[in-house]
């Protein structure tokens, strides 16, 4: 068992925001396959050095979105769960 502390109290706003940026983070990901399905050649991915920047630029961004995204609504998820009444065994 542990003990969970959440700073602040949970607003519904910030659970809508985590899940737009959850869904924006999707959009970029299919925006990302698009733009490397485009640099494409006989199978082979060609990178030229003018390609790498917004790549990396794309997945930073993905990466950032999903965990802002998640911890926003796990943070809601987490601190609005009803108590369970402790169950003992005997």
């Amino acid at each position: 068992m542990g003990i969970v502390a959440a700073a602040g109290k949970p607003r519904l706003l910030s659970f809508f925001v985590g899940i737009l940026c959850v869904v924006f983070s999707f959009a970029l990901i299919l925006e990302i396959y698009v733009y490397t399905v485009g640099l494409t050649s006989y199978g082979y991915t060609i990178l030229m050095a003018k390609d790498v920047a917004p790549l990396f630029l794309f997945i930073s961004l993905v990466l950032l979105l999903c965990m802002f995204g998640g911890y926003e609504i796990g943070r809601f998820i987490e601190v609005n769960k009803k108590k369970q009444p402790v169950r003992l065994r005997t």
